[in-house]
C-alpha cells in the first residue's frame, strides 16, 4: 500500500475512532431520516384524521341545521295552527256572546212592551198553557179511567212586576175554565219567576215565564239568529 507522506500520520487507534465516527454519523443520519419519515407519516395521518373529522363535523352540522330547520318549520306550523285555533275559538266565543245578547234583547223587548200589548201577550200564553194542560188531563183520564182525579182549583204564580195583570188574565180565561168546571186564582208572588207566570195544578207546574219560553225556543231559533247576524 502506498502512503501519501503529505497526509498527517495517524496516531495509534485513530483509524478505529474515525470508523466509529462514520458509523455514528451514519446511524444519526439514518435516525434523522427515520424521524423525518415518521413525522411525515404522522403529519399525513393527522391530516387524514383532521380531514375525516372535518367531514364528519360538516355532516353533523348539516344534519343539525336540517333538523333545526325541520323543527323550526314544525314549530312555526304549530304556532300558526295554535293562533288559528285561538282566533277561531275567540270568534266562536264572540259569536256565541252576540247570539246570547240577541236572545237577551228579545226578552228585554218583550218585557218593555206597553201595558196593553204585554197583557195580550200574557193572556195568549195563559190560553196556550190551559189548552196544553186540559189536553194532557183528558189523555190521563182516558188511560186511568175512574181512578183519575181532576184538579179543579188552579192557581197562577207571578212575580210582583206582573202580578197587577193577574186579575185581567184570570178574567180572560174564565170562559174556558168555567166550561171545564175549574177555577183559577192568584198564588203568592214568586220573584224567581221573573216576567210571565207559572200555571199550577196540584203537583204540576207549567212554566210560562218569558225567560223559560225564550230558552225553550233557543235551540230551534239559534241557527236562524246565526244566519241573520253573520250572513
Amino acid at each position: 500500500m502506498v502512503i501519501d507522506m503529505k497526509q498527517e500520520t495517524l496516531r495509534p487507534g485513530q483509524e478505529i475512532v474515525s470508523g466509529i465516527d462514520i458509523i455514528t454519523e451514519t446511524i444519526a443520519k439514518s435516525a434523522e431520516e427515520e424521524r423525518a419519515a415518521m413525522m411525515k407519516q404522522a403529519e399525513a395521518e393527522a391530516s387524514a384524521i383532521r380531514s375525516a373529522y372535518e367531514e364528519k363535523a360538516k355532516a353533523i352540522l348539516a344534519a343539525a341545521e336540517e333538523k333545526a330547520k325541520k323543527e323550526s318549520a314544525v314549530s312555526y306550523e304549530r304556532a300558526v295552527s295554535a293562533a288559528a285555533n285561538h282566533k277561531r275559538n275567540q270568534l266562536l266565543f264572540q259569536k256565541g256572546e252576540l247570539v246570547e245578547e240577541a236572545f237577551a234583547r228579545a226578552l228585554a223587548a218583550l218585557e218593555a212592551l206597553n201595558e196593553e200589548a204585554y197583557c195580550k201577550l200574557l193572556s195568549h200564553l195563559l190560553s196556550c198553557a190551559l189548552d196544553d194542560y186540559l189536553a194532557a188531563e183528558r189523555l190521563s183520564a182516558q188511560y186511568e179511567g175512574d181512578d183519575f182525579v181532576k184538579e179543579t182549583n188552579l192557581s197562577l204564580a207571578m212575580a210582583k212586576r206582573d202580578i197587577s195583570y193577574g186579575e185581567a188574565l184570570i178574567a180572560s180565561a174564565s170562559g174556558k175554565l168555567t166550561a171545564e168546571g175549574k177555577t183559577l186564582s192568584l198564588a203568592e208572588a214568586d220573584e224567581k219567576i221573573g216576567s210571565g207566570f207559572v200555571l199550577i195544578a196540584g203537583d204540576i207546574r207549567m212554566d210560562s215565564s218569558l225567560k223559560t219560553l225564550i230558552a225553550s225556543e233557543k235551540a230551534s231559533l239559534e241557527g236562524e239568529v246565526y244566519r241573520i247576524l253573520f250572513a
